[in-house]
């Protein structure tokens, strides 16, 4: 807020250390009763360094950072899909891998088999999130639906640590525990061929 002394603007108030070498309000009382053209000179060519608003302090960490809410990812594809395209291949392979070359496993085998594991893993994550199918919404939020999803994780995890220590009896165990954690889901929630359109060609 500022108003008119002596024809001048004048701050309203200054704020302690941000003040010029000279207070305005002491040259316009100078002035006035000095008469002094000086200190009216003074007074007009004075920068307003003084009347300047103080400047911003740092911005309050409320203010910068921004509240994030997370909101749940709905992938724009069936857990149908999700199972054909990333699970079923994925198992499909560690079962294969392990028992068509067990006594022969190459380094680009084991690299195979570790890629795999980690598409498994990272596959019991997408299907607990729903999706486009009929079915998605109410399958997750189904209590033996994550349990089904927990076995399938602690099972590809297994297989992930075999494959890294390269320790095939480990293997073939996870192997077994992805496809009884596949057959028990499989039993309740899909007994029959695949549906939806979408099937697995490889």
């Amino acid at each position: 807020m500022e108003h008119q002394v002596a024809g001048v603007d004048r701050c309203e108030s200054e704020t302690p250390g941000k003040q010029g070498p000279v207070n305005r309000v002491v040259l316009l009382i100078l002035q006035a009763v000095t008469g002094s053209r000086l200190a009216l000179v003074l007074l007009l060519v004075l920068p307003t360094a003084s009347c300047r608003p103080p400047d911003a302090g740092p911005a309050s960490s409320e203010a910068v950072v921004r509240s994030v809410t997370n909101v749940p990812l709905v992938p724009e594809i069936s857990i149908n899909e999700i199972m054909v395209g990333q699970v079923d291949h994925a198992a499909h392979e560690i079962l294969r891998l392990s028992l068509e070359n067990n006594p022969r496993l190459t380094i680009g085998a084991w690299q195979e088999l570790e890629h795999f594991a980690i598409q498994l893993i990272s596959s019991t994550s997408a299907i607990t999130m729903g999706g486009a199918g009929v079915n998605d919404a109410m399958w997750v939020a189904q209590t033996d639906w994550r349990g089904y999803t927990v076995d399938l994780n602690e099972a590809s995890s297994l297989a992930l640590a075999a494959v890294r220590n390269q320790d095939l009896p480990a293997l073939l165990e996870a192997g077994e525990a992805i496809r009884a954690s596949c057959d028990d889901c499989h039993r309740q929630y899909k007994p029959e061929v695949p549906t939806e359109g979408f099937y697995r060609v490889h």
